[in-house]
């Protein structure tokens, strides 16, 4: 089933039936990889903050972070994620 939002497309991937046992759902493991980075983080595996609105801070945090690591991995240490103007920028050091 595929439900449409303004500029996403939501792909909702339900177990066939008449299915027992382990059965491998497409593109479910890249949901769970990313829970798993993000609980990796010692904020995130409790529930430490009280306000709704810190807890979605440090999720951002977070995500920021790995994808910061992804890119010096991926890119080299030529590149870095740089705030700019309220918004994240990839530059490029020379």
């Amino acid at each position: 089933m595929k439900v449409h939002f303004p500029k996403v497309v939501l792909d909702i991937v339900s177990r066939p039936h008449g299915t027992k046992g382990f059965v491998l759902l497409p593109r479910s493991w890249v949901v769970e990889r990313t829970f798993a980075w993000l609980g990796l983080y010692r904020r995130l595996s409790k529930d430490y903050e009280k306000l709704v609105e810190n807890s979605a801070g440090m999720i951002y945090l977070a995500s920021i972070h790995c994808l910061d690591a992804w890119l010096y991995h991926e890119l080299g240490s030529a590149y870095m994620l740089s705030p700019s103007d309220g918004f994240w920028r990839l530059l490029r050091i020379a």
